[in-house]
């Protein structure tokens, strides 16, 4: 009987061909029809300015649902100025007792607390917003709590 080689290392691709029925599962080497560029519906802002007052400030952020809120992440970064190759720094920052910047979601809105150095002066911030996918399961070699 002869017997078909045409998957040994370095041979050619066999042909795609339907699915049948029976047998063994094998491995699909037909190219499937491109897909969509994406960004995984991920929502991004501009630099936007926020002024703290009394060591607070707030953002609306109309797209930070709750299905965001309970089962996505917020990233926001913080800078100074917007001019190119200015710092930006992920929230929460913590420089010292007096210099720091850390952040709350709630539903539509951002809120920023500061500490001294940053009170009453306009800095900018972006955010991006990650919806959740797919929930994690717990798998056999994960432990508990």
């Amino acid at each position: 009987m002869h017997e078909n080689r045409s998957r040994r290392a370095g041979g050619r691709a066999g042909r795609c061909r339907r699915p049948g029925t029976g047998g063994r599962q094998g491995s699909d080497r037909c190219p499937g029809p491109q897909g969509a560029t994406g960004t995984a519906n991920v929502i991004y802002s501009d630099w936007l300015q926020i002024k703290f007052v009394d060591f607070k400030a707030q953002l609306d952020a109309p797209k930070l649902t709750d299905q965001i809120h309970e089962q996505g992440e917020v990233v926001v970064f913080f800078a100074t100025n917007t001019a190119p190759g200015a710092s930006a720094y992920r929230l929460n920052y913590y420089a010292n007792p007096l210099t720091w910047v850390s952040f709350y979601i709630t539903v539509g809105k951002i809120n920023f607390i500061a500490g001294d150095t940053y009170n009453t002066h306009t800095y900018y911030v972006r955010y991006i917003l990650i919806p959740g996918g797919v929930h994690a399961r717990r798998g056999s070699g994960d432990r508990p709590g």
